[in-house]
């Protein structure tokens, strides 16, 4: 897919490369110390629009079946997840701890605005694939991420605001990341909230059933 960027898109990345060149900046935020890692660290550009990288159908398979306990335990949970926030315009995903989507929830007739996002299975959305993001920001951080619309790196999905949260196994080490996106312009600071719980809830519940079925 060709991609042509918009004026708000344009503007967007002129602001991420003035931004990274400030360090002071990238110090007190979060999101400017990602756009310095996804600029500086990962070699990426706010303009890139190159292909979005997927796994191929074996490799997908083969990192689904090493996930496979996860996946059954945590496939109620994302059900309800979905369940609550479908009627948002929301998508739910779950990555490995590389930040390939593993799974998703969405409803058909959202779903040509997540697929032309890149947000499908095997789509790796790591921060040093896709910059500053919901599910590769968290995974780089280790803490619950919100990245809201012009928050994100790559001027391609500022349209997009993405809530993430890390799933830790027994051991404390990461094991996955929820993430619920969506493409809602009016998307209120009572709606933020109620998705941001929503999310913090459904991880800690897949971290808890995963420590019950050891």
């Amino acid at each position: 897919m060709v991609w042509s960027f918009n004026p708000q898109q344009l503007r967007h990345v002129g602001r991420v490369i003035s931004t990274v060149e400030k360090d002071a900046q990238a110090a007190r935020s979060m999101v400017a110390a990602s756009w310095a890692r996804s600029y500086r660290l990962h070699g990426l550009s706010p303009d890139d629009a190159g292909a979005d990288r997927r796994c191929e159908e074996a490799e997908l398979a083969q990192r689904r079946d090493r996930a496979g306990r996860l996946l059954r335990i945590s496939s109620p949970t994302m059900d309800r997840l979905f369940l609550t926030l479908r009627l948002a315009g929301c998508s739910v995903v779950l990555c490995d701890s590389d930040g390939v989507i593993l799974e998703h929830r969405r409803l058909d007739g959202d779903s040509a605005d997540f697929d032309q996002a890149g947000l499908i299975a095997g789509a790796d959305w790591s921060e040093h694939t896709k910059g500053t993001n919901g599910i590769g920001t968290c995974l780089a951080d280790q803490r619950s991420t919100n990245i809201l619309k012009d928050q994100h790196f790559h001027a391609r999905n500022i349209g997009m605001s993405c809530f993430g949260a890390p799933v830790f196994n027994a051991h404390g080490a990461i094991q996955a990341a929820l993430d619920v996106s969506t493409c809602r312009e009016d998307l209120d600071p009572a709606l933020r909230l109620l998705i941001e719980q929503a999310v913090l809830d459904a991880a800690a519940q897949i971290e808890a059933d995963h420590f019950c079925d050891e």
